[in-house]
């Protein structure tokens, strides 16, 4: 699916340092992410499996353990938009599945996910490497009371200060 981004959303972009963008990947397409999701968690079948900080179950590069993962209608989307927001050719860097299961009593704390710029993860204090972008595809529904995500519009600004 080719996404065409407008001249406002690429300009809010570059305003705020985010963009929702509605349906990343058609819904159609999600019960075959979830159940490659499912599969590798069932299974702990993914080579990058670790507890982030001991309380977070992660995966780390899934597409290395699992197909469905390695290619992909969100990820094909994903680098599209990435290459109209950045003007440039771009590659993929990095993947990664959270696993919190309901009723997981850890909140996952504000940070900067540019501590992944580097693996297994950046030095304190390391720049944010502006010329990245990441995607955040949630398999469940979210909203404010379950977890989803939140973004300081126009933090980018302050960082290259």
């Amino acid at each position: 699916m080719t996404r065409q981004l407008t001249h406002e959303q690429i300009d809010r972009f570059h305003d705020d340092g985010f963009l929702v963008v509605a349906e990343l990947v058609p819904a159609a397409e999600l019960p075959t992410l979830r159940q490659a999701y499912d599969e590798l968690i069932d299974t702990g079948a993914a080579a990058g499996d670790r507890m982030l900080g001991g309380i977070t179950r992660q995966v780390m590069r899934p597409g290395e353990s699992h197909p469905v993962f390695a290619d992909n209608p969100a990820l094909a989307t994903g680098i599209a938009i990435a290459q109209q927001l950045l003007g440039e050719p771009v590659q993929r860097a990095f993947d990664m599945l959270i696993y919190k299961p309901p009723g997981h009593p850890h909140e996952t704390p504000w940070h900067q996910d540019a501590s992944y710029s580097e693996l297994p993860f950046a030095p304190a204090g390391a720049a944010v490497p502006l010329g990245a972008l990441q995607f955040w595809v949630a398999l469940d529904d979210v909203d404010t009371e379950n977890g989803c995500m939140h973004f300081v519009p126009r933090r980018q600004h302050r960082l290259l200060q």
